[in-house]
């Protein structure tokens, strides 16, 4: 199994030493991947559904500091020497196509090769207004852009994922609707003419010791419970697992507690 985690690159407590030490000790404590998700700006009133609550409500109001995306794995690149680089997901939609490939293609030389692209076509419109980005269609123009990883849980994402991906990568579901969709993916691609093994299945889930978060969606609960909870995920084929964690304390105590699965947890599975 690999092992991911998201960067601090949100909230409250972001800061440049802080991304900086943060980063380094995730790649010392073992982290496979570091991830950054990807919003530029949005207004007080959403109407559009949020797909990864209950709800549907997005949780972060617009004054939330929220670094870009691409300009952090930049700055990360030049902290780190092994870790790779991910995008957890970049919307394609979001901005011009050759200045998304420009970046990204930079990032790529700048640190070695460790870029891992994760696209997706978005869901707020409201985002795609103060862009001044056209929302609908939006689909389509990505599947022109695609031949790099893909996310989402819709029948068009499986698609891309099939057609175009190096992996399917997963946000934030249960088990149950996880391995449904993977199993759609892979007959998809081999509908597509795609070997057997040419992609691999991700999920993005929280890290959450406390047990706060619905269950479902997290590895919780003690070192045995996240010991299953995990065997229960490779059991439907996954193979890298980007943890996003949640705890007191900031970035400082997201990263302890990051360090200390790494240190009680990862080392068992």
């Amino acid at each position: 199994m690999d092992w991911g985690i998201h960067l601090p690159h949100l909230g409250r407590s972001v800061s440049r030493d802080g991304l900086a030490d943060f980063a380094r000790r995730a790649e010392t404590a073992g982290f496979h991947s570091a991830w950054v998700s990807d919003h530029i700006a949005w207004p007080a009133a959403i109407e559009s559904s949020y797909p990864y609550s209950d709800d549907g409500a997005f949780p972060a109001p617009p004054e939330t500091a929220w670094l870009d995306p691409l300009g952090t794995l930049f700055f990360v690149a030049a902290c780190t020497e092994r870790m790779r680089l991910g995008t957890t997901v970049l919307i394609l939609g979001y901005r011009p196509p050759v200045v998304s490939a420009k970046a990204v293609a930079s990032l790529d030389v700048l640190s070695a090769g460790r870029v891992i692209l994760g696209v997706g076509v978005g869901w707020m419109k409201e985002e795609f207004d103060v862009l001044g980005m056209p929302f609908d269609h939006r689909g389509a123009r990505a599947d022109e852009q695609l031949e790099v990883w893909v996310g989402g849980d819709t029948e068009p994402a499986f698609r891309r994922a099939a057609r175009y991906g190096d992996a399917f990568h997963a946000a934030f579901q249960p088990v149950d609707e996880v391995a449904a969709g993977w199993r759609r993916v892979l007959e998809l691609a081999g509908d597509a003419g795609r070997a057997d093994g040419a992609l691999r299945l991700s999920v993005r889930l929280y890290l959450d010791p406390d047990g706060v978060m619905p269950a479902a969606k997290s590895v919780a609960g003690s070192r045995e419970q996240m010991i299953d909870t995990v065997g229960g995920w490779g059991a439907i084929g996954v193979d890298h697992i980007l943890l996003d964690p949640v705890a007191r304390g900031g970035a400082e105590g997201r990263l302890s507690a990051a360090e200390a699965f790494m240190g009680d947890v990862a080392s068992g599975v």
